[in-house]
């Protein structure tokens, strides 16, 4: 009841006190600006026609927009908020895994790294053994070869023909 008037709203009770008061003073103020001291004197629906589509719009906003409820704007937002940070921190937390994934397989390509160099070094350790094998075996070949050739040419006691 505000200034003698009576404003009445039927409502659901999924729908809260915020809208439908909100809704009712929004109409009441409205209706006061509309027809202020005329409305004192008035007989029953007498502004209904005139007034009818002002409810209609009125009510159709309440229902559809959001906005309406600044309380209940504000909550979409934040529930809007964080929807997206739970979205975010979905993401860092995949990353992360990837994250983990490429620092597992960097460890392991670091011990192969290592095993491969120990497997070269012993490699190279045995290929330079067996070249001076080789090679002193080709001493030894060449210095009995020589030492056949001056025995063929000198003789045993090596004296010179």
């Amino acid at each position: 009841i505000l200034e003698g008037i009576t404003y009445m709203i039927l409502t659901d009770e999924n729908a809260g006190n915020r809208r439908p008061f909100t809704f009712l003073n929004e109409v009441s103020d409205k209706f006061i600006t509309t027809y202020g001291a005329r409305a004192h004197d008035a007989i029953a629906y007498e502004f209904n026609a005139d007034f009818a589509p002002v409810l209609r719009q009125k009510i159709e906003y309440y229902l559809t927009n959001i906005e309406a409820d600044a309380f209940g704007s504000v909550k979409q937002k934040i529930d809007d908020a964080k929807d997206i940070m739970v979205a975010n921190i979905e993401q860092l937390l995949d990353r992360g895994e990837r994250i983990e994934l490429l620092v597992h397989k960097t460890e392991q390509l670091t011990e192969q790294a290592f095993h491969f160099r120990k497997q070269t070094t012993k490699l190279k350790q045995s290929l330079w053994c067996k070249r001076l094998k080789f090679y002193l075996f080709c001493f030894f070949v060449l210095a009995l070869l020589a030492g056949f050739v001056a025995v063929m040419v000198c003789g045993l006691n090596f004296a010179h023909r």
